[in-house]
Formats: C-alpha cells, sequence, structure tokens
C-alpha cells in the first residue's frame, strides 16, 4: 500500500475543498491498514484519522467510514465516534466492522435509532445479547430484520421474546418461518399467532414432525379457546366451558392452558 508523500500533503494545502479531504480521508484510511506500517507510522495515521472524523464535512466522515469498515482494528474511540455519527457515516461501519465489541453494538442499539439498529441486525454476525437488545429496544422493521439473519444467534429465550414482542406482524412471522431452525416453543407461540399462510408454511418444514404439527394444531385451538375466553363474562365462560365438554373437548390440555394463561373461572368451570 502506498505511503502519503509530500505531494499528496501539497495538493491537500493548495486544493483544501471537502472532496481533496475526501479523497484524502481514503488515502490515509487505505495506510491505516497496511500491515507493513512501523508503529510510529500508524500512530501518525491514527492521530490523522481522529482528526478526518472530526471534519465538518460530511462527505469527508463518510469516506472516512466507507474505507475502513473492512480494518481489522481501529483507534480507541473512532469507531463509537463513527457509529454515533449521522447515517450516511455510520451505516456502513455499523453493518460490517468488526471493530466493534457486543457492548459497544448494545450502546448503539439503545440510541433508538432505526436505521442504526437495523443495520446492527444485518450483520453478518451477531451474538444474543446484541439480539436480545434489539428485540428490546427495537421497531417491528428491526425484529424482522433480525429474524431474517441466519447469521444471527439467537438463544430460545431471545426467540420467544421475539415472537412475544413482535410475532403479530406478518413480515415478522413470513421472516421467522423462513429461518432454518427454530425451536418447539418458538414454534408453538409462533403458530399460535401466524396467518393461515404462514401456518402451512410453518406445517410444511423439514424440522416439524407429524406428531409435532398435531400438537401445534392442538396447541393453538387451545390458546384461541382460552384467549376468547378470558375477553369474555363469567355467564359466557360457564356457557363456553358447558359446549367443550358436552363436544367432548374440555380435555386436560384445555384446563391446564387456563390456568396458565390465569383464566381461573374457565380453570374452575372445567374441573366442575
Amino acid at each position: 500500500m502506498a505511503k502519503l508523500t509530500p505531494a499528496d500533503i501539497a495538493h491537500l494545502a493548495h486544493d483544501p475543498s471537502a472532496d481533496t479531504r475526501a479523497d484524502m480521508a481514503a488515502k490515509v484510511a487505505g495506510v491505516y491498514q497496511d500491515s507493513t506500517l512501523t508503529a510510529g507510522e500508524r500512530a501518525e495515521a491514527e492521530s490523522v484519522l481522529m482528526l478526518m472524523a472530526q471534519d465538518a464535512m460530511a462527505t469527508v466522515r463518510q469516506a472516512l467510514a466507507q474505507h475502513l469498515k473492512n480494518a481489522r482494528r481501529l483507534p480507541d474511540g473512532l469507531a463509537m465516534a463513527l457509529a454515533k455519527d449521522i447515517d450516511d457515516v455510520a451505516l456502513p461501519l455499523l453493518a460490517e466492522s468488526t471493530a466493534f465489541s457486543d457492548d459497544d453494538l448494545v450502546e448503539i442499539v439503545k440510541s433508538k435509532s432505526e436505521n442504526k439498529q437495523v443495520a446492527i441486525a444485518r450483520r453478518p454476525s451477531v451474538s444474543d445479547s446484541v439480539a436480545r437488545a434489539l428485540v428490546d429496544d427495537g421497531t417491528t422493521r428491526v425484529a424482522a430484520t433480525l429474524a431474517g439473519n441466519e447469521g444471527a444467534a439467537m438463544s430460545e429465550a431471545t426467540a420467544e421474546r421475539l415472537v412475544d414482542k413482535h410475532g403479530k406482524a406478518s413480515l415478522v412471522q413470513e421472516k421467522l418461518a423462513g429461518r432454518s431452525k427454530l425451536p418447539v416453543r418458538v414454534l408453538e407461540k409462533l403458530y399460535a399467532l401466524a396467518s393461515e399462510t404462514i401456518k402451512e408454511r410453518l406445517l410444511a418444514r423439514d424440522d416439524v414432525t407429524p406428531d409435532l404439527a398435531a400438537s401445534l394444531v392442538t396447541n393453538a385451538r387451545e390458546i384461541a379457546t382460552v384467549g376468547a375466553s378470558l375477553k369474555s363474562e363469567e355467564e359466557d365462560v360457564a356457557k363456553l366451558a358447558a359446549q367443550l365438554h358436552a363436544t367432548g373437548r374440555l380435555d386436560p390440555g384445555i384446563v391446564i392452558r387456563a390456568v396458565c394463561m390465569g383464566d381461573i373461572f374457565l380453570f374452575e368451570r372445567g374441573l366442575a
């Protein structure tokens, strides 16, 4: 990688326009990634990068971020300074740079900037702690982006949280249904919320056995039944329990589901 030359400095001094500064930012960023730099040369390059990160012109900072996004390391504070900048500067770095720690990414997620959250959700690799922050602090668009990213390592608890908070959105359902792996508990919750089209896709998944498919259908029916009961007056719940009993559908699953979902009256009527 070519080093900066006196001619580069002279050109910048003669023409300090934003375009020239942006070109210089790109060159310095490239020089910084040269593995043959001495410690002194690297320190000088870092000083110049930190100054350019404070340039008043966004095009300069944007050029800097664009050409640093693949750098294996960045000077202390530079990555976060650029990440907290406007979207045109921050997004390329947030989407690709490996210079951020999980704590750095969680801090950016908690800033509530949707575009930055989406960029982080699209990263080739997303840890569970970052995924959880995206679920808790992100919008439905962020959740859908995360759900569609196979590189996002979501634990069962995080995936359940995603369904609980954002699972009613059709785009989230679609993205989750397309994931290669989903825990059974997540499948159950998603199936209970999903549209008929998504339900068909879930039942057709390779990891859904006939027994699991039957369980998903039964659980969804129980949840729907208890959900309707929770919204009803006690007299109507009593009639529902009687109807379920008369048609042979008042099985232990419904009774247990009722108490688990807090429907004490249906639970009592079911036992009675």
